[in-house]
């Protein structure tokens, strides 16, 4: 597994329905060499929404009082509501 540097907003206010600057952190995450690749070579603003997803994803586990497959089945419930279907994951994902 390659370990790749993410970074991870840490907290983030608004003033005045204004975004402020988050606070970063630099976090080592063990990913598997294909997903460390894909990372590595995608630009700079889709690094930056990955980074994001990771801190909700984060932020939901810390929030949830269940085990982490149960919070990832239901943020994938939610997903779907909302009109997530398999086929546009994938056309977001495979997205330039």
């Amino acid at each position: 597994m390659n370990r790749l540097p993410i970074r991870q907003p840490i907290g983030h206010s608004k003033a005045n329905h204004e975004e402020t600057a988050m606070t970063t952190a630099t976090i080592n995450v063990q990913l598997d060499a294909d997903a460390a690749d894909i990372f590595a070579k995608a630009p700079e603003e889709d690094k930056s929404k990955l980074c994001v997803l990771w801190s909700v994803l984060l932020r939901e586990y810390r929030a949830a009082p269940m085990p982490l497959l149960k919070l990832m089945d239901q943020i994938g419930a939610r997903a779907r509501q909302r009109g997530l279907t398999p086929e546009k994951l994938e056309s977001i994902l495979d997205a330039d």
